[in-house]
């Protein structure tokens, strides 16, 4: 893992556990072995989530139409600062192998430097041998990396600001289970690793309009998506919601697979280095829907039981307002437009919401406050 994974390996294990000089296998060495075979998570040295970071475009299955595949980094920084930053690279539209950078800067006085660019597939490139990703030509200005120390690095220079974060993971990557989904085959899947679930952010940033240095840290989220599925196909809705308190993250995604009942999703909770709650055995409520007239059905009220290791959590979110009803596709020019929504016609739905959630067990907790719990819908 990023930081803090043991470097544990078969070619370690089978160093381990083999027979010296005629002697037989110890019998802890034999539990071991089996631990190790059965639970290969145990096995994933750090250089394994690296490797699972490096972009996959040029596998053969992702040489498709729908292929798409994204780094989603989101800031929660003090002193009333706030950041976003988004690599998208994918095949989908008139062009392929495309990349969009999305990067939002809000300064204390709300003032927003907000920017998005696009790069053909010759403008962006990637090394095959670590995570470095670069957007921009002659060397490129804007970058994801993993840095000597195990830390990932982020540069961004477009016409607004000039920015350098370092983020460090406070807690080891995970891989919720239910989040690498197959469809049919092995070459046809989703999957998401949040490789920092918690961490901290330290930067700095230049506005350019006002050549104004702002140094900012607080702390960060990130995970990484990939998909070569069709979205109809992939997923009927999604449901989100990712708020922080003090230094406490809440967080869920939950989605359902077209045409299977069973669903997919996760709940964590998060403080400073430890995890509170973690579990992707979950039952989700979903009430109080509003019709719209594109024929979507939207809650505005959600619920999450969960359970693990003698924890349970319930999570409620109460609706209080339904903020935002926008198609996805609405920001295109009208070609592109008309293009995509032969493929795929998305809906955003955000609504403002009170939310309160609850840890029954050894470590007894309860977190509320106000904000947005988000629905996306691929299909009607």
């Amino acid at each position: 893992m990023i930081d803090k994974a043991r470097k544990v390996t078969f070619e370690w294990l089978i160093n381990q556990v083999l027979p010296v000089k005629g002697r037989v296998i110890l019998p802890f060495l034999k539990v071991v072995a089996f631990i190790l075979l059965i639970f290969p998570q145990f096995c994933k040295a750090e250089k394994d989530l690296h490797q699972d970071l490096i972009p996959s475009i040029d596998q053969a299955e992702n040489s498709g139409r729908y292929y798409l595949e994204q780094y989603t980094l989101a800031f929660y920084l003090t002193k009333g600062y706030r950041g976003y930053i988004s690599f998208i690279l994918s095949n989908m539209g008139l062009q392929k192998g495309y990349a969009v950078l999305k990067s939002e800067f809000k300064t204390p006085d709300q003032k927003s430097y907000d920017h998005k660019s696009k790069y053909a597939r010759d403008e962006w490139r990637f090394k095959k041998s670590n995570f470095n990703l670069t957007l921009g030509k002659d060397g490129g200005s804007n970058s994801i990396q993993t840095g000597e120390d195990g830390k990932i690095i982020v540069q961004i220079d477009n016409p607004k600001i000039q920015a350098r974060y370092e983020l460090t993971n406070l807690i080891d990557p995970i891989r919720p289970k239910d989040f690498l989904v197959f469809y049919g085959s092995k070459e046809r899947y989703y999957r998401l690793v949040l490789f920092i679930p918690w961490g901290k952010v330290k930067g700095k940033v230049l506005v350019k309009s006002s050549g104004r240095v702002h140094q900012v840290e607080g702390f960060v989220y990130a995970d990484h998506s990939l998909t070569n599925v069709s979205p109809r196909k992939q997923a009927r809705t999604w449901y989100r919601m990712r708020q922080k308190v003090d230094d406490t993250i809440v967080t869920f995604i939950v989605f359902t697979v077209p045409g299977i009942k069973k669903l997919n999703g996760f709940v964590m909770v998060a403080r400073e280095n430890k995890i509170l709650f973690y579990s992707d055995r979950i039952k989700f409520y979903a009430r109080n829907k509003k019709e719209f007239d594109n024929g979507d059905k939207i809650p505005r009220a959600l619920r999450i039981i969960a359970s693990n290791n003698g924890k349970k959590l319930r999570a409620t979110m109460l609706g209080e307002k339904i903020i935002k009803a926008q198609s996805m596709l609405s920001g295109f020019n009208s070609m592109i437009r008309f293009v995509l929504s032969k493929l795929v016609d998305p809906w955003d739905y955000e609504t403002a919401c009170k939310w309160i959630f609850e840890i029954n067990g050894t470590d007894a907790k309860k977190i509320s406050g106000k904000g947005i719990f988000s629905v996306t819908t691929t299909d009607r």
